[in-house]
This record gives C-alpha cells, sequence and structure tokens, in this order.
C-alpha cells in the first residue's frame, strides 16, 4: 500500500493556514493610515478648491475688465467672506 499525501496527511494543519491568512502586519496597518490621510487631504484640498471658485471668477472678470489688480483682489476677498458668512 503506498502513502497518497493528498488524502488528509500533509504536513499543514487547517488552523496554521488559517493564523496566516489572518495576520496583520504593522506595515500593513501604518500603510492603510497614510493612504487614509492622503485620501482626507485630496478631500479637504477639493473642497477648499470648489469654495474659492466663485471668487476666483469673479475676481478674474474684475482684472480682465478693469486691468486693476487692487480691484481684483478687493473683489475676491469680498466674495470669498461672503462665501464664507453664506455656509
Amino acid at each position: 500500500m503506498t502513502h497518497n499525501p493528498s488524502l488528509g496527511n500533509s504536513s499543514f494543519s487547517s488552523s496554521k493556514i488559517e493564523s496566516s491568512v489572518l495576520t496583520i502586519g504593522i506595515e500593513t496597518i501604518i500603510g492603510v493610515g497614510i493612504l487614509f490621510l492622503i485620501g482626507i487631504l485630496i478631500i479637504m484640498v477639493t473642497k477648499a478648491l470648489l469654495f474659492f471658485l466663485p471668487a476666483v471668477v469673479i475676481s478674474w472678470l474684475v482684472w480682465y475688465i478693469t486691468g486693476n489688480e487692487l480691484y481684483a483682489a478687493l473683489s475676491f476677498l469680498a466674495i470669498a467672506v461672503l462665501s464664507f458668512f453664506k455656509k
């Protein structure tokens, strides 16, 4: 009678395989944390760009019409402050 290792008499037990699959290293936890922080940063930058978009458009329009950088800056500040208090 020959010995067939595929019949369940192998050197690996199911508990060793399950425990090796479920272990998470500290590198993985740090990597997920870094990716989470990068995602939060991207969301915050996008929200800031969308918040200032109307002020940028109006100030560019004022600068294009008048050619005066002071008027453009004042219009940017005015629209940004109004947008801030609107929310």
